[in-house]
């Protein structure tokens, strides 16, 4: 059991479901899908969120013994084909919850949401990942997509003020997991290498893979604090909160890439960017307060 909790990333899965909880909560306000169709939705998602985590580990085997073998699920704790069959169950049910919920909203084509986030995921697996720049946007794309979700399925906030908060977070989310996951680039290159991936430090150098991920944070700072004048200038509780909890932190972090060297500084810069991201989430709750 703690094996298949580490291997469809539990952490994460619980951040997903924060993050959607706090986004209906506190972003869309006026709701008007029934709670238990919410439950639903946020099912669905974890559930192709995990599926997305077991056919990752599930391609990624040769690449993890290299990159981080102590961490390695998939042939030692739970065998290829449960770790296949488990993909197969989690997908077709999220799937099928997507269209679901869309059926109640009288708009079922929404269901296919589910099924391309599906398909990204497998084929980010299978092919994108080891493509420069492409697989990072990828996930950066459906990082950005839990949020926008919760709008895209909510018919009290099509072209609201609300749909426009949501679609601010999904951009804070959309460059933060960006730079993330070019960070896990450098991380583990040394695996992707001997895999014959073509990642952006791969292809062009540890250097100026990093001065992309500086540039990504500074242009996050920069919109940052557009938002931080343009939006809740009278504010100070959460002006405070941006500045203390999240503008600091991505400068500091920003320094961190500049002067990592090894996999350990890559490895802790990665950790410190996660936590930037939850410092993010977490001021739905400030916004939602100072309305």
């Amino acid at each position: 059991m703690i094996g298949f909790l580490r291997l469809i990333r539990w952490p994460n899965l619980l951040i997903v479901l924060v993050t959607q909880i706090l986004t209906r909560q506190c972003l869309v306000i006026d709701t008007s899908l029934h709670p238990y169709d919410f439950g639903f939705l946020v099912f669905s998602t974890l559930l192709i969120a995990a599926a997305g985590y077991i056919i990752n580990d599930y391609y990624d085997v040769d690449t993890d013994v290299i990159n981080k073998p102590q961490k390695v699920i998939i042939g030692n704790e739970i065998s290829r084909k449960a770790a296949f069959n488990w993909y197969w169950i989690f997908n077709l049910l999220g799937i099928l919850l997507g269209f679901y919920v869309g059926y109640k909203l009288h708009k079922i084509n929404l269901g296919m949401i589910q099924i391309i986030c599906a398909g990204l995921l497998y084929f980010y697996s299978t092919t994108y990942k080891g493509m420069v720049i492409l697989g990072n946007l990828i996930i950066a794309f459906l990082s950005a997509l839990v949020l926008l979700i919760c709008g895209l399925f909510e018919p009290a906030v099509y072209g609201g003020y609300n749909l426009l908060i949501i679609s601010g977070y999904a951009a804070f989310a959309f460059l933060l997991s960006l730079s993330r996951e070019m960070i896990k680039d450098l991380e583990d290159i040394e695996g992707d290498q001997a895999a014959g991936h073509r990642t952006l430090p791969i292809v062009y150098g540890p250097e100026k893979s990093k001065n992309t991920i500086i540039g990504i944070l500074l242009l996050t700072i920069a919109l940052l604090a557009w938002v931080q004048i343009q939006l809740i200038m009278g504010d100070w509780i959460s002006q405070l909160y941006f500045v203390v909890m999240v503008q600091i932190p991505l400068i500091y972090l920003l320094v961190n890439i500049k002067n990592a060297k090894n996999k350990f500084d890559f490895h802790r810069a990665g950790k410190f960017n996660k936590w930037i991201m939850l410092a993010g989430i977490l001021s739905m709750i400030i916004f939602y307060l100072s309305l």
